[in-house]
């Protein structure tokens, strides 16, 4: 299909007459129409449009985010197309961030969960680490667009699982030790969690934050559990006890938690795995 500026450009020099023209931009102005119904459904509230982009307000805290042209699958996106973005996920991240006050989001992409967490969680600072630079400049709009600089902190680096990396790059541990941070919720959405949480062994030991995590490898299970965390897989029945390692094969994420530091936590996780 074409776009109203190459039709604009025909008619302006004289390839396409007004008629045909006007007929031609009509059946793309018809597609904003259609979006009405899918925003309808969803947890969508506006699309806006301006001279600066396109951006979306969604989810019940109402952020506020710049969709990029190029990522068919930018959370905004798959809000609009299948409902809402990460529906269950978020749930189990809204419980285990309560009441945080020094939250990590490691993969923090658009910024879209570290946005909700600064929204729902009125004494939380996060620390927002993004390494891709593209997004990171769209991570750093959205934090404009919702006026939330103050309670974000972005960090444009690549956490590892040892200093001797290259690149903007650090490990979680010495990134703590650095600032005094003391993170008590960890979400990761990072393809490389298992060299994050390699880095941050110390952190972990002393702080035993609650873990939100992408579960891209078997092995971080085991990391968890040599620092007495227990671990549940969260598929597509909810949350499942995770014994062994490979008791996570085939979910995307899992939740990690230590009997001692989060038994109310556990609790609750447990009392829906039972439902």
């Amino acid at each position: 299909m074409r776009t109203l500026s190459e039709l604009q450009a025909d008619w302006e020099a004289g390839r396409l007459d007004e008629a045909g023209f006007v007929a031609q931009a009509h059946d793309l102005h018809r597609l904003l129409a259609a979006l009405v119904p899918p925003l309808v459904k969803s947890e969508v509230h506006q699309i806006l449009i301006d001279g600066e982009g396109l951006r979306f307000v969604m989810g019940d805290e109402a952020v506020a985010l710049w969709c990029p042209p190029d990522d068919p699958r930018a959370a905004p996106l798959e809000a609009l197309n299948f409902g809402a973005y990460q529906a269950d996920e978020s749930r189990v991240i809204n419980r285990l961030a309560e009441g945080a006050r020094c939250a990590v989001e490691v993969g923090a992409g658009l910024g879209y969960h570290a946005l909700r967490l600064a929204q729902r969680e009125p004494l939380v600072i996060v620390h927002a680490f993004e390494p891709d630079a593209a997004r990171f400049e769209l991570l750093w709009r959205n934090l404009a667009l919702n006026a939330l600089a103050e309670r974000v902190r972005c960090h444009n680096l690549a956490l590892v699982a040892d200093a001797t990396q290259t690149g903007p790059s650090q490990t979680l541990d010495a990134w703590a030790r650095a600032g005094g941070q003391r993170p008590d919720f960890i979400r990761c959405a990072a393809p490389a969690a298992l060299a994050v949480f390699q880095g941050a062994q110390a952190l972990l030991a002393e702080q035993r934050p609650r873990v939100f995590t992408r579960l891209p490898e078997p092995q971080v299970h085991a990391l968890f559990a040599a620092q007495g965390y227990a671990g549940w897989a969260l598929g597509e029945y909810g949350p499942r006890r995770m014994e062994a390692e490979e008791d996570g094969a085939g979910c995307r994420f899992a939740v990690f938690l230590h009997p001692e530091a989060h038994a109310e936590a556990i609790e609750a996780l447990e009392t829906e795995e039972a439902q």
